[in-house]
């Protein structure tokens, strides 16, 4: 992860750190997601991030790395929408945890939907 940081930030992209806690630049996944300009690089580290309007839809090679199983994102109780909805091509999505909650939504969702080209999710 941190080489590949080191990287992002060679290329003058932005590193963006999403702490739930208070220790980033964000504690809302959400508004980090938002705020990334395309070739950016999200880092959230460990903690439960959930996701309360959905259809999240990173810039065109944005990569959000996570901190592993630690690193939850989950979708609310009823949100009814995809957590990740992709439009944007090049985005990489890695060592998250990514609950669509799927007991607690009445309409099909997904937690990644793709419609894009070249996207990737890694464990």
């Amino acid at each position: 992860m941190f080489r590949d940081s080191v990287a992002h930030a060679a290329t003058g992209a932005p590193f963006i750190v999403v702490d739930a806690s208070g220790g980033g630049d964000y504690t809302d996944l959400e508004a980090a997601v938002s705020a990334a300009p395309a070739g950016a690089h999200i880092y959230v580290k460990e903690g439960l991030y959930t996701v309360n309007n959905g259809n999240m839809s990173p810039a065109d090679g944005v990569t959000i790395t996570g901190a592993g199983y630690g690193a939850h994102v989950k979708a609310k109780d009823a949100l009814n929408r995809n957590v990740f909805q992709i439009e944007s091509d090049h985005v990489t999505i890695e060592e998250l945890r990514i609950d669509g909650n799927a007991a607690n939504q009445t309409d099909v969702g997904n937690c990644i939907m793709f419609n894009a080209n070249y996207g990737r999710v890694a464990n």
